[in-house]
């Protein structure tokens, strides 16, 4: 394996995620030529759930996530787009 892979993983709950880490460990153990596709889907292809862990992957064999970490509430973030590059004094104040 030339550079490492990002392999991303969420779930619901705890209990949920750390099933994930297992099995996700073990498939990419046993398919170490897929890990690009794997790492690319679950960062890409799959929601964000609230409860989130990682891997940066350098050797399938060696394989170790992070601590699940749990995000208790959404970021409050808005934003405003018209589509057309506009906007209007005050557009952000509140």
């Amino acid at each position: 394996m030339n550079e490492p892979a990002l392999v991303v993983l969420s779930a619901p709950c705890q209990a949920s995620l750390e099933k994930s880490i297992r099995e996700h460990s073990s498939y990419i153990r046993s398919n170490p030529a897929q890990i690009r596709d794997i790492a690319y889907t679950l960062c890409n292809r799959r929601e964000g759930l609230p409860v989130r862990s990682f891997a940066v992957v350098t050797d399938p064999e060696d394989i170790e996530f992070l601590p699940p970490l749990a995000y208790r509430e959404a970021p409050k973030i808005v934003m405003i787009f018209s589509g057309q590059g506009t906007q209007w004094a005050g557009m952000a104040k509140e």
